[in-house]
C-alpha cells in the first residue's frame, strides 16, 4: 500500500480536488456558534475541515468546487465543538450531504487521500 500513497496524491492533485502543502496558509476560520454550524451544513453538500493555527502543517487547501461548500472550524477558537462533534484528532474533515454526516476522517496523510478519494468517487 506504502508504493500507491505517490499515486494517490498526484492523482488527487491532478484532478484539483487537494492541493497538499507543508506552507502554513492564514487562517480564514473565525468563531462560529453551533447553532451557525448546524445551518451552514443544511446544504446539499459541504465539507467542514476542523484544525488548529498549532497543526497548520496538516492543513489542505480545497480548490472551489461548483455544487460544494467548503468551511473551516478552528478547533482552539471554537473548543466546544471537541466534545459536541466528536472531534478526537486533527485535522478532522466531515461531509455532509442535506445536514446529515456521510463521511468523517481523522487524521494526516492517509486521510487526506481517502478524502480525495470519497470526494472523486461522490462528485458525478
Amino acid at each position: 500500500m506504502k508504493s500507491l500513497l505517490p499515486l494517490f496524491i498526484l492523482l488527487g492533485s491532478a484532478l484539483g480536488l487537494v492541493t497538499i502543502t507543508n506552507q502554513p496558509k492564514p487562517s480564514t476560520s473565525e468563531v462560529i456558534p453551533l447553532h451557525i454550524y448546524a445551518n451552514k451544513i443544511k446544504g446539499p453538500k459541504v465539507v467542514v475541515q476542523f484544525n488548529s493555527e498549532w497543526n497548520k502543517h496538516n492543513e489542505f487547501i480545497w480548490k472551489p468546487t461548483p455544487g460544494i461548500e467548503y468551511f473551516k472550524v478552528d478547533l482552539d477558537k471554537n473548543p466546544s465543538y471537541k466534545h459536541s462533534i466528536k472531534i478526537n484528532s486533527l485535522p478532522t474533515i466531515i461531509i455532509y450531504e442535506n445536514g446529515k454526516e456521510v463521511k468523517r476522517h481523522e487524521g494526516g496523510l492517509q486521510m487526506k487521500i481517502l478524502v480525495s478519494q470519497q470526494i472523486m468517487l461522490s462528485i458525478k
